[in-house]
Order: C-alpha cells, then sequence, then structure tokens
C-alpha cells in the first residue's frame, strides 16, 4: 500500500483452525473507522487487500513451513467499537 494504510486499524482474529490436508485456515478482520479508510485497505478492485493478503500469506508460509490459506475481510467498526480504542 505504499505507506497508505490507515493507522487507526485494528486486526481481530476470527478463527484459526487446520484443515484435513494438513494446511492453515486464518480468517482475520481488519476493522478501520470510516468508509473511506476501507476503500483505501480494500484498493481498486482489491488490488491492495489482494496484495496486503497475498504478502501476509507468504509470511506465513515461511515461517511455518506449511500451507495457509489466509482470508482477510475489511469491515467498518461500529460507533459505539470506536470508543473503546
Amino acid at each position: 500500500l505504499n505507506g497508505e494504510i490507515p493507522y487507526v486499524l485494528k486486526i481481530k482474529p476470527v478463527s484459526c483452525k487446520f484443515l484435513r490436508d494438513g494446511s492453515l485456515r486464518v480468517e482475520q478482520d481488519l476493522l478501520v473507522n470510516h468508509v473511506k479508510k476501507k476503500k483505501i485497505v480494500v484498493g481498486k478492485r482489491g488490488q491492495a487487500i489482494g496484495q496486503i493478503g497475498c504478502r501476509a500469506r507468504e509470511e506465513l508460509e515461511k515461517h511455518l513451513q506449511l500451507r495457509c490459506h489466509l482470508i482477510l475481510n475489511v469491515k467498518v467498526r461500529k460507533q459505539d467499537q470506536q470508543q473503546q480504542y
């Protein structure tokens, strides 16, 4: 993203489990505080989040030495959740 990641970004783990084939499935929510920030993270036609996901998956596979499936969901936080920051 070339330094364009919003500084108010929270990563919320959703699930992490091993699959039958021995690979690891990791799902996480990326929470931003505004729709405009979501557009930055997602990028044009999902290119930005795609790059983030590919790089992160490659790092996971490198460190864990096994096949990983990384699912990233970009969501806008609700107003009441923003106060918890």
